[in-house]
C-alpha cells in the first residue's frame, strides 16, 4: 500500500451558540466544544482526494492536527468523535447538520502548544466512496460537558504549517485481464 499524506484545504468550526449555526474561520484557532445542553460546536475538516484513484482500496486513515493550547488553562484529556460525509471544499452552516458517518471515538490529551496530535480512524466506506467526488469532510466534536479541543488552523501565525493532515493507506486497484 501507498501512503498518501493530504493538507487540509478548508478549517473552521460551525457553532450554534445563538440558536442558528454560524461559521468561525479565518483565525489563528478554532475548536469544537460542549457547553451545555443546547450548545455545540464542532471542528470542520475539508479534504481534497483528487490525486487517488477513484478505484483505490482505502486500507488506513490517520487525522493529525496541531494543538493551538498550552495545555496549562485546559489539562487533561478530552473525548471526541469523529464524523465523515462526502464533502463539498468549504466550511459553512450546512456542515454543522450534515447526516455523516462515526469514523472514531475515543479520547485525546489536551496537549502543549505547538504540538501534534494523531487521530486512527475507523475504516469505512465513505472514504472510497469520497473518492468518486474527490472531496471528504471531517466532523469532530465531543458529547462531554466541558470539553474543547483548540485547533491550530490553515491561517495560524503562530506554529508555521499547522495545516491538518489525513494520511491514507491506499492500494490501487488491480489492472484489468487483457482481452
Amino acid at each position: 500500500a501507498a501512503t498518501v499524506v493530504l493538507q487540509t484545504t478548508a478549517d473552521g468550526s460551525v457553532a450554534n451558540g445563538t440558536g442558528v449555526p454560524v461559521v468561525y474561520d479565518g483565525a489563528n484557532s478554532f475548536g469544537l466544544i460542549h457547553w451545555h445542553t443546547i450548545y455545540y460546536g464542532y471542528a470542520i475538516f475539508e479534504f481534497d482526494l483528487t490525486g487517488i484513484d477513484d478505484t483505490s482500496t482505502i486500507d488506513s486513515v490517520v487525522f493529525s492536527y496541531v494543538n493551538y493550547y498550552d495545555g496549562t488553562s485546559n489539562t487533561g484529556f478530552v473525548d471526541y468523535f469523529v464524523e465523515a460525509y462526502l464533502g463539498d471544499g468549504v466550511v459553512n452552516v450546512a456542515d454543522f447538520s450534515t447526516a455523516g458517518v462515526n469514523v472514531g471515538i475515543g479520547q485525546v490529551p489536551v496537549g502543549t502548544a505547538g504540538s501534534a496530535q494523531d487521530i486512527v480512524l475507523n475504516l469505512a466506506p465513505v472514504f472510497e466512496n469520497a473518492l468518486l467526488g474527490n472531496l471528504l469532510t471531517l466532523r469532530i466534536g465531543t458529547t462531554t460537558i466541558g470539553h474543547q479541543i483548540q485547533f491550530a488552523s490553515r491561517e495560524s501565525t503562530y506554529y508555521g504549517d499547522a495545516d491538518a493532515t489525513l494520511t491514507l493507506g491506499v492500494t490501487a486497484a488491480p489492472p484489468p485481464p487483457p482481452p
